[in-house]
């Protein structure tokens, strides 16, 4: 694939190199056959040349517009993507025993199950071996969210 695309960059290059040559010669040659003197095959010629330059300028112009349209289109993307990552976190949840977390209404989301287990420890009612699994999902969570809110 990559190799057809460089064909096909090479094929565009030197069209454009190429036939703006082969154009102004021909011009040129053309010029001085018509009969014209060789200052005014020259003036032609500049002419064309300076008409080929503002192509070009206009190329690159419409090439760097291009490259920042790209650039924030990948930044976008990235951002969607973390802010992607910080919904999937958000709304999973490891494995915990329950044991008074939720016993009538489980935790739909980590925030919750962190907050009701954190509550049920404090209380007494809570069994803090799962802890440390929650609060590592927890974080994961907060930095996702975090990296998220950063890029907007």
């Amino acid at each position: 694939m990559k190799e057809k695309i460089k064909k096909i960059l090479l094929g565009v290059l030197i069209g454009f190199i190429a036939f703006p040559t082969i154009t102004l010669g021909g011009t040129f040659v053309s010029s001085l056959i018509q009969g014209k003197t060789v200052e005014e095959a020259i003036q032609i010629l500049a002419e064309q040349i300076d008409a080929l330059i503002g192509r070009v300028e206009k190329i690159e112009t419409t090439q760097t517009q291009q490259e920042q349209i790209i650039s924030e289109l990948k930044a976008e993307l990235e951002k969607e993507r973390l802010c992607n990552e910080a919904n999937r976190l958000f709304y999973l949840l490891p494995p915990h025993s329950g044991e008074g977390i939720g016993r009538i209404i489980g935790p739909t989301n980590i925030v919750d199950l962190y907050n009701q287990t954190i509550n049920a420890i404090q209380h007494g009612a809570g069994d803090s071996r799962d802890l440390p699994i929650i609060e590592q999902y927890y974080q994961n969570y907060l930095s996702a969210k975090a990296k998220c809110e950063e890029k907007q």
